[in-house]
């Protein structure tokens, strides 16, 4: 599958199922029955994609184009977003704990208020992002002068 083709898939996974996630009440109590859980987007060019809300906890996105999305309030709770571009993307209130975001590109990422504690945030480039509000496990987060983690 090509990473259009990819890229298509979810967001006409993530406008289908959003409605329904939604409208669940509480969450699926157990990871295995969270229909994201173990999906494979890697490589999927999602370039601009609004998918503020969204549960993508474990999801494949690593090597994925997610450059300019709109995240913000997603669920990316253990996902795999190594390699991904996150350049110019807003997740702000984004959960990202324990998330694997090793090598992944954030420079001018908004990621005011977003969870990243537990994260894998070796080798993550970070430049010029909104941090504001940001949290980071003690001794993490982005080193300003290199904007590498």
């Amino acid at each position: 599958m090509s990473p259009q083709d990819k890229g298509e898939l979810l967001v006409e996974y993530v406008r289908a199922y959003l409605p329904v996630a939604r409208r669940l009440n509480p969450p699926p109590a157990h990871p295995d029955q969270d229909p994201w859980v173990r999906l494979d987007f890697s490589g999927a060019e999602i370039v601009g994609v609004h998918l503020a809300g969204a549960r993508l906890a474990g999801a494949n996105l690593a090597g994925a184009n997610l450059v300019g999305a709109r995240l913000d309030g997603v669920n990316l709770e253990g996902a795999d977003l190594t390699e991904a571009d996150l350049s110019r993307a807003s997740l702000v209130g984004a959960r990202l704990s324990g998330a694997c975001l090793q090598e992944a590109s954030l420079d001018n990422t908004d990621l005011t208020d977003a969870d990243l504690r537990g994260a894998l945030l070796k080798h993550t480039y970070f430049r010029a992002n909104a941090t504001q509000g940001t949290r980071f496990d003690p001794g993490e987060g982005p080193d300003r002068e290199r904007g590498v983690v």
